[in-house]
């Protein structure tokens, strides 16, 4: 990462220095509201209410994702800023409705965090992916990551200064105006010098990722029998995951005063993605090298099942925090760098045709399921 810092040409410098800062405000402004959702939510609604949160999410995602693959048939960089902006007008009706309405406002607050950061999110990314060619992205993309890490982790950190000298409602405020600040570091990305465009290899033919319905698209995929088993694996975690964050959530909501939540919630969120980046950096690569990519699949599922299992012996508290922690720190580490892998295998053409659909599907119909059997 420190590296892709001196691969940069200079005149790759301030679009991905932009692009990196932009990346850092939204994911500033969406730890702050996360913190703002799970503390205000679990302060005035019952847990018991959060799986019909999830599968709101779920649909909302699908919808988000079939609406994000359409081409923006326009300035791709307007259309980020445009939402931008209006992220930031929305959390702060947000921190406005939490005070005039009543509990119907911490649904839609939940609701709104999972939709808020997400479509600027895929439209940035939409739009570097027409700004740079294939080439500039391996310089730039590692830069524009590192503002994403590090944005987080100073999110987090200020939530919890935050929450400890103000309160949960004061994260939105705080939201919104880094969402608004966001908007600054579009600017010298335009204008648009290069168009990246995605050449099939000789006697590949062209695959559009985004032709038929979502659930054509789907069928597709999991008609190969190594795709189908690739789907299975991400579903069964996505269900495992939603699972975990309910756990923790609600064994955090029955043993955390309301008036401490966001300053707890802050500082284990913070915690669990220091230790997510330590694996990252230093333990993923030796361990899928020595494991291989089946190998560091289990890694996850194992330290799950010892977290259950101490359920038993160390109290709920503490085994919840475990759970939760033990997600954290290998789900987006050595458990996504290996699930990454699995895709390595399929050709240029169907890799582009089948993972976004089954990334999509597989991760929000677990999360959909999970939510069933939780409220089962």
């Amino acid at each position: 990462m420190i590296g892709s810092f001196t691969r940069v040409r200079p005149d790759e410098r301030a679009p991905a220095y932009a692009a990196a800062l932009t990346v850092f405000a939204v994911m500033i402004a969406h730890a702050l509201l996360e913190t703002a959702r799970d503390a205000l939510f679990l302060a005035n609604v019952s847990a018991t209410r959060l799986p019909w949160m999830y599968l709101t999410l779920a649909l909302v995602a699908v919808a988000l994702g079939q609406i994000a693959s359409r081409p923006s048939g326009g300035d791709s960089r307007r259309a980020v800023v445009l939402l931008q902006l209006a992220a930031a007008a929305g959390t702060a009706a947000m921190g406005w409705l939490i005070h005039v309405s009543g509990d119907y406002a911490y649904y839609l607050l939940y609701v709104w965090t999972g939709v808020a950061a997400s479509a600027i999110l895929v439209r940035l990314w939409l739009h570097l992916g027409d700004r740079f060619t294939a080439t500039q992205a391996k310089r730039v993309y590692p830069i524009v990551s590192a503002g994403s890490v590090a944005g987080i982790l100073a999110g987090f950190a200020l939530s919890s200064v935050i929450t400890e000298r103000l309160s949960a409602e004061a994260l939105l405020w705080a939201s919104a105006l880094a969402f608004f600040a966001s908007a600054a570091g579009l600017g010298a990305l335009a204008p648009r010098t290069s168009v990246r465009t995605v050449v099939p290899p000789p006697g590949e033919p062209a695959v559009e990722p985004s032709a038929g319905s979502l659930a054509a698209r789907a069928g597709s995929a999991i008609r190969d029998p190594y795709v189908r088993r690739i789907a299975l694996v991400l579903f069964l975690g996505s269900l495992t995951a939603t699972s975990v964050d309910y756990s923790f959530k609600s064994v955090v909501a029955a043993h955390v005063e309301a008036a401490e939540l966001g300053t707890f919630l802050a500082r284990s969120y913070l915690l669990f993605n220091l230790l997510a980046l330590a694996v990252l950096l230093i333990g993923s690569d030796p361990l899928v090298r020595r494991l291989g990519v089946s190998g560091a699949l289990t890694l996850l599922p194992a330290a799950l099942l010892v977290a259950t299992i101490g359920w038993a012996f160390v109290g709920a508290f503490v085994a919840a925090f475990l759970l939760k922690g033990a997600d954290g720190a290998l789900r987006w580490s050595t458990h996504k760098t290996a699930a990454e892998l699995l895709y390595v295998p399929i050709s240029d053409g169907r890799r582009r045709q089948v993972k976004g659909v089954v990334d999509l599907v597989m991760q929000r119909g677990g999360q959909a399921v999970g939510s069933f059997l939780i409220l089962g």
